[in-house]
């Protein structure tokens, strides 16, 4: 390694980790992961001092990492790295091996794998994303809409990763008309709302999104039907996003950015008030 290496130092890279399809092991793309880095832990947790929680360590199939004359992996050499699942199977292995005892724990049953959001090719199809407690846990999940109408929402694993994904819409005709979404606690109730404005000008309200869904019709805050003239401003709509603004107790208020350049800020918007607390933040203007 030390012709990738001349000063011979340790190396470590922060990433994340995906399956290995087939071999029920893991996977990770770090640059600068020469021969010599087998063995070297994998740790999905690591301390000021040193220490941490170790999953994995370099190794695997083909010897921990890519052929570098495989043709499928064209300069991938140093970068795809992989690791067997250690989990309590390994450890309660480790320690008999430490101590000279053969006890038979029956078949092995392989671990499951890490959580994974899947790669690029997944991700392109997200249309709309908005982020909030939604589970009431006091951390950022996040709700995202699919080019096909489907919803999904990642929880929060508190240490800005994700810790697995719950689907609360599959895919539908509907949701392929949400046009913009933002989180926001607008009924008070410190599980976040989201807030839908639709490609027809209607706006939507959806209260406590994680434990009641979206399998409902929500609550109407503007009617095509009933407040046309309404809808077909919010047509032009064209970004929203909900914060503190005022000092308030709950992210009530909503700041709306119209195809013209002007800005609305919305104070206490709710299911009984609604939009009816508007301020003028701009005029219509080209910056904008």
């Amino acid at each position: 390694m030390i012709g990738h290496n001349r000063a011979d130092t340790a190396v470590k890279c922060s990433t994340k980790t995906s399956p290995l399809s087939g071999y029920n092991q893991m996977q990770i793309d770090c640059a600068g992961m020469w021969g010599g880095v087998s063995g070297g832990p994998w740790f999905s947790k690591l301390n000021s001092d040193g220490t941490g929680e170790i999953i994995g360590n370099v190794g695997g199939w083909n010897g921990g990492g890519i052929d570098k004359n495989d043709p499928r992996y064209p300069r991938m050499y140093d970068r795809i790295t992989y690791s067997p699942m250690h989990q309590d199977y390994f450890f309660r292995l480790y320690d008999d091996a430490q101590h000279g005892r053969h006890p038979d724990y029956g078949k092995y049953r392989q671990p499951r794998l890490p959580y994974t959001m899947g790669g690029a090719g997944t991700w392109k199809h997200a249309k709309l994303m908005a982020s909030g407690d939604f589970t009431g846990r006091g951390r950022s999940d996040m709700v995202v809409v699919w080019t096909d109408g489907e919803v999904t929402l990642y929880n929060s694993d508190g240490r800005g990763g994700f810790s697995g994904e719950r689907q609360l819409l599959g895919k539908n005709a509907t949701w392929k008309h949400a046009e913009g979404i933002t989180a926001g606690d607008f009924t008070g109730s410190s599980q976040f709302d989201l807030i839908v404005r639709w490609s027809d000008g209607e706006v939507s309200l959806y209260g406590d999104v994680g434990a009641k869904g979206l399998n409902w019709n929500g609550i109407t805050m503007v009617d095509k039907n009933k407040e046309k003239d309404k809808a077909q401003t919010w047509k032009h709509a064209t970004q929203i996003t909900a914060g503190r603004f005022i000092a308030a107790k709950y992210v009530t208020d909503l700041i709306v950015r119209w195809s013209d350049g002007e800005l609305t800020l919305y104070t206490n918007v709710g299911a009984e008030k609604k939009f009816s607390e508007e301020h003028k933040l701009k005029d219509s203007n080209k910056p904008w």
